[in-house]
């Protein structure tokens, strides 16, 4: 038994000296192994680590530019450099360094005046005795400055031996902000993308590049050497439709009217005839800080119920598909009727006065808006098919988006026949525009196409996408709407948007200079939870296009919510059209009709009272003859121009007192100014310019006297 005890543990002895021999040659191996890769393997081992601390990243490519149809720049992008310091750089000594610290800081605060030079050296000491590998010298640093640090003697020696390590960067802008801030738009990440940067971002973007870069400390990383795995691509340029100087019409224009009626926002989209270019996009909305920006594209991304814009397409709808004569009468009774359970009223009506109850043709209905004949007629033709007026809607594509290139394009809507909605009474609200939805480029379109003799044409922002030199696509006119009726009644409804503004609802912005053709809109905006009853929001617009004989360009105005007791289209938004058509007029319209003048002598009249002044026409022949020199004293209030094709002259109106003076050729309006600034009384007849007085030029006038102006069109 005793001998069996000791055999035991003698057995136990030996395992336990066995378990230390074998754990002492294992600490021996590690330590071999150990030994051996610091010494013999450390640079397999180097190599090993340095490719799971490096990657390659992504180097961007400049972006492409966006630019206006005359070549202004509308958004670009500009370099801008990070800088960092890496003080365990390869080169890197201590002594060169903290002998140049004092220099190297004065000069920076010198670079960067926000920091002193004392701030600067205790910085760059710090990080070095941290031992920062990508320690932040600077951000958003421009081209200038990056110059001047490169040429400072410790930075000159390169980055191996001073640190420095430049990351190229670059800032995006936009040299006329914010005109079209929308419409130019952005590419952000994380952010759904906005306007032609958004939707022309693969062509913007270029092709990204590759560099080597090595991971120093955290998350920084910074480059193994200067050369690229890959370089990158510049992006392509993109040529928009913009005008510049238009655009900025708009953008004026609309926000003083948005000001002057304390509206919610707005927008207003210019659009030439001919090709469907949109040459100025705008849209405001008034912010928490009581200041007017643009926070959504309401004119593309905005589907509302247009109200009596939408009246066109009934007119047409009337003139081609019922075959209705303009000219037959209808009674729009005391200005209401009944449809079923619902009363429709026009906009000015007189209960109380039975005179008011007429009858009128197609044309006045237009001309003066009359909900009521317009929903009787509609009514009367299409109660028994009212899905073949719904057709009709359709076939001018209002139930279809325009297809502009941009993101967020509102989807139209129209109610249908088979909808649950569906009432006696949806028809002839349908048809003075309620019950369906569309954006303000929509209705534009429509009325561009009238302007058009007919043919729509598409909604276009770009013409090409390019690079210097070379040319990748170019997008040509295309038309929208081949034929959007018979020739004859697209002259009828043409004529109904001149009487418009000639003598119906728009005749306050009636011009003098040139003919405007178009159609005012008042439309109330269903609140979610209310609907039309409480808290009611209106939507004041206009949409025409002129000059009304020979249509260049349209445009549609849309003011949503307006607060200061004015909310009708005729003088919420018609007179912002106004505003925007005369400059455009001015700059542009004016200057081609010089073309078609003869040798004949000519005379223009136009304001120069300071500040106020309008000389629109001042600024047309400026351009037109630009080598001569126009000087005028600042004392004359009225200067006339008279000019052939090969110069101009100017001189002041001359007003001598008691003599009548001579306002031949002066727009009737601003003659009937001047005489009664003068205490003389004015009986006028016609509506042109000036070609006769009674008394005759020269002859003697009193104070008070009665002066007769005969115009040109009676």
């Amino acid at each position: 038994m005793k001998n069996k005890v000791e055999n035991k543990r003698a057995g136990i002895k030996n395992r336990i000296v066995v378990s230390f021999l074998i754990i002492y040659l294992f600490g021996v191996a590690i330590a071999w192994k150990a030994g051996r890769t610091m010494t013999v393997e450390k640079k397999y081992w180097t190599q090993q680590s340095e490719l799971y601390t490096t990657k390659f990243l992504n180097i961007d490519a400049i972006r492409g530019n966006i630019y206006a149809s005359d070549g202004s720049l509308l958004a670009t992008s500009i370099p801008e450099y990070e800088l960092r310091i890496d003080f365990k750089a390869e080169g890197f000594i201590v002594d060169t360094f903290l002998k140049h610290l004092p220099f190297i800081s004065l000069e920076l605060s010198k670079i960067f005046p926000k920091k002193s030079h004392k701030e600067f050296k205790q910085q760059l000491l710090t990080a070095y005795k941290l031992g920062e590998r990508a320690h932040l010298l600077a951000s958003k640093v421009d081209h200038i400055e990056l110059k001047k640090i490169k040429q400072i003697n410790y930075f000159a020696k390169g980055k191996n031996v001073s640190g420095l390590v430049v990351f190229p960067k670059s800032r995006r802008i936009m040299p006329f902000y914010p005109l079209a801030l929308r419409t130019i738009g952005y590419k952000k990440e994380s952010v759904k993308p906005v306007g032609l940067e958004g939707a022309f971002d693969n062509e913007l973007s270029g092709i990204t590049g590759e560099i080597l870069m090595k991971k120093v400390s955290g998350n920084a990383y910074i480059p193994l050497s200067n050369e690229l795995k890959k370089e990158p691509i510049d992006g392509k340029d993109i040529i928009t439709t913009i005008d510049v100087n238009i655009q900025d019409y708009t953008h004026t224009a609309l926000l003083n009217g948005l000001i002057e009626h304390g509206a919610d926002h707005g927008c207003a989209i210019v659009m030439e005839v001919a090709t469907g270019n949109i040459k100025a996009i705008s849209n405001l909305k008034l912010s928490s800080d009581n200041t007017y920006n643009e926070e959504f594209n309401y004119a593309i991304g905005e589907a509302t119920e247009p109200g009596s814009t939408i009246k066109l397409v009934s007119a047409l709808a009337l003139l081609e598909d019922a075959s209705l004569d303009p000219k037959k009468l209808v009674n729009i009774e005391n200005g209401t009727t009944k449809f079923y359970d619902r009363i429709m009223k026009d906009s000015e009506r007189d209960t109380n006065n039975i005179n008011y109850k007429r009858q009128i043709n197609l044309y006045e209905a237009f001309a003066l808006s009359s909900n009521v004949a317009f929903s009787k007629l509609v009514f009367a033709n299409y109660k028994d098919k009212p899905a073949a007026y719904i057709s009709f809607l359709e076939k001018l594509k209002l139930n279809t988006r325009t297809g502009v290139p941009i993101f967020g394009e509102a989807k139209p809507y129209i109610t249908n026949v088979s909808d649950s909605g569906w009432s006696g009474t949806t028809l002839p609200w349908l048809s003075i525009g309620y019950g369906l939805k569309c954006t303000p480029l929509q209705i534009l379109t429509l009325y561009n196409g009238i302007a058009n003799n007919g043919k729509a044409m598409k909604p276009k922002l770009v013409t090409e996408i390019r690079k210097p030199n070379k040319t990748y696509k170019k997008y040509e006119d295309e038309v929208y709407i081949d034929k959007m009726a018979s020739d004859e009644n697209i002259e009828i409804v043409k004529k109904m948007c001149e009487l418009t503004v000639s003598n119906g609802t728009a005749k306050e912005i009636k011009s003098n200079e040139y003919a405007i053709a178009g159609k005012t809109g008042t439309s109330l905006i269903a609140n979610t939870s209310t609907g039309y009853k409480e808290n009611k929001r209106y939507q004041a617009s206009f949409v025409g296009y002129f000059p009304a004989d020979e249509p260049m360009y349209s445009i549609i105005v849309v003011v949503s919510h307006p607060k200061n007791k004015q909310y009708y289209g005729s003088k919420v938004a018609a007179p912002i059209f106004k505003q925007i058509a005369d400059k455009v007029y001015a700059s542009y319209i004016f200057n081609r009709k010089l073309d078609t003048i003869t040798d004949k002598k000519s005379t223009y009249y136009t304001n120069f009272m300071p500040p106020k002044s309008h000389l629109k026409n001042y600024v047309a022949l400026s351009r037109i003859f630009p080598n001569q020199t126009m000087s005028f004293n600042s004392t004359q209030d009225w200067i006339s121009f008279t000019f052939n094709r090969e110069n101009y002259d100017t001189k002041p109106l001359e007003i001598q007192p008691n003599l009548m003076p001579n306002l031949e050729g002066m727009p009737l309006a601003d003659a009937i100014f001047v005489l009664e600034s003068l205490n003389y009384k004015v009986k006028t007849e016609g509506n042109g310019k000036v070609v006769k007085s009674y008394p005759a030029v020269g002859s003697k006038i009193y104070s008070n006297q009665t002066i007769t102006l005969i115009s040109s069109k009676s």
